[in-house]
């Protein structure tokens, strides 16, 4: 695994292009639609008894952006990377946000730094496949997430049902073992970035001692971001969409995702 320096250079040069390489994407943005439902679904639930929520590893600020607009809530939000944190400053700026968002430089593994607890703490889009401590992260969400609150989740899967099927079609074996394996490398706009892939049982013997599964769904089932852009424009519209949403949530589907998106809570 590539340390923090290597992966932080890599997301900053990327992050020019970062936003648009996702908007023409449709399978992203599914998922993104999927996973910002269910924070928003959470959010909900507190009741108005919000004052500020964590994101880990926040990209361009898009998520974050979609909350405050939608939510009398503050987001604080971190990265490593310096590229896309300039990013996400501007953009906020450009909507007025500005006060309800508070940036910092920092791994996902030192989260015990920010000497407060949230009742939401949230990453996206495969953030933590490339945090190069992983365990050390899943102690420090303790000294963050408060004794009620919710972690929410989604995280690159070593078994995707579509990327298996594509890669047999291809005669590509080799890239199923590299994702069964779990050492992926990664596709970054232009670049790419080690990452290790868990699978669901992987995930839950991790955090069973602490922390108890909610809900998990299937992101990218029935077919993965590698192969969306080979699909026309319009395939995805209405019956696709909606058949993707709707296995995300059954099982064995939402476990067979190119990402699967869990909600736990503290035991």
């Amino acid at each position: 695994m590539k340390d923090y320096f290597e992966v932080s250079d890599i997301f900053s040069k990327a992050s020019p292009v970062y936003d648009d390489k996702i908007s023409q994407n449709k399978t992203n943005l599914i998922i993104r639609d999927i996973e910002v439902n269910t924070l928003e679904h959470y959010i909900k639930e507190f009741n108005g008894n919000l004052d500020r929520i964590l994101e880990i590893g926040c990209g361009t600020g898009q998520e974050a952006l979609r909350i405050m607009k939608k939510f009398d809530i503050g987001v604080d939000c971190i990265d490593i990377s310096n590229g896309m944190l300039k990013i996400s400053v501007n953009k906020i700026k450009n909507h007025g946000l500005s006060d309800k968002f508070r940036p910092m430089r920092l791994a996902a593994s030192n989260l015990d730094v920010l000497k407060r607890r949230y009742k939401i703490v949230y990453s996206f889009n495969g953030a933590l496949n490339t945090e190069p401590q992983f365990r050390k992260f899943i102690k420090s969400i303790e000294s963050v997430l408060d004794d009620e609150g919710v972690l929410i989740f989604s995280i690159r899967n070593r078994y995707c049902i579509s990327d298996f099927i594509y890669s047999m079609l291809k005669f590509n074996g080799r890239r199923i073992k590299e994702r069964i394996k779990g050492d992926v490398q990664v596709p970054v706009a232009e670049f790419f970035v080690e990452s290790r892939y868990f699978s669901y049982n992987e995930i839950l013997n991790l955090f069973n001692s602490d922390f108890k599964l909610i809900r998990a769904y299937g992101l990218g089932i029935i077919i993965f971001p590698y192969i969306s852009n080979f699909f026309p424009n319009g395939f995805f519209d209405n019956f696709m969409e909606k058949l993707e949403k709707s296995l995300s949530k059954v099982f064995p589907f939402n476990m067979l995702g190119d990402e699967i998106l869990y909600v736990f809570k503290k035991r």
